[in-house]
């Protein structure tokens, strides 16, 4: 486990497993369902906070709580819904001993690989990040991350 951070309450690793990505010459992070990410946030008055967002996909969700996985997409495709996301976890002061967590280093602008399919790690609105699908695109020593269109 390669720890680049410590705090008094976590640790922030880099990623343990990664797929390669040939074309790219990359090593791209793999993550599941439940995995948590800290990303850097600029603050006004701290410099770059770290929050945490924990993945979840519609076939996560299904999967954990036995529903079928199948209706599931379909229900949230005809609802418009993204398949794929990051939910942010919160934050509160305890007064009892807590365990101490990981969290695994990610930026804006890394691809990540999550259940199959590649992401870009995208800043979104009220301090959010957005999963944009991506694929490579290109021949010889020419290629590059194309988002997909849906």
């Amino acid at each position: 486990m390669n720890i680049i951070e410590t705090f008094a309450a976590y640790d922030v690793i880099l990623p343990t497993e990664t797929i390669h990505q040939c074309e790219m010459e990359q090593d791209i992070p793999v993550f599941k369902a439940g995995d948590v990410i800290a990303i850097n946030f600029p603050s006004r008055s701290h410099g770059m906070l770290r929050h945490m967002f924990r993945f979840g996909s519609v076939v996560s969700y299904a999967a954990q709580y036995n529903e079928c996985a199948i209706d599931a997409i379909d229900r949230a495709r005809r609802l418009g819904h993204d398949l794929h996301w990051l939910n942010a976890q919160s934050v509160s002061i305890t007064s009892h001993e807590q365990e101490r967590r990981t969290y695994i280093h990610a930026e804006f602008g890394d691809i990540v690989f999550f259940e199959g399919r590649h992401f870009r790690l995208d800043r979104a609105s009220n301090q959010n990040v957005k999963m944009v699908e991506v694929y490579v695109e290109g021949s010889g020593d020419n290629w590059n991350w194309m988002v997909k269109d849906h």
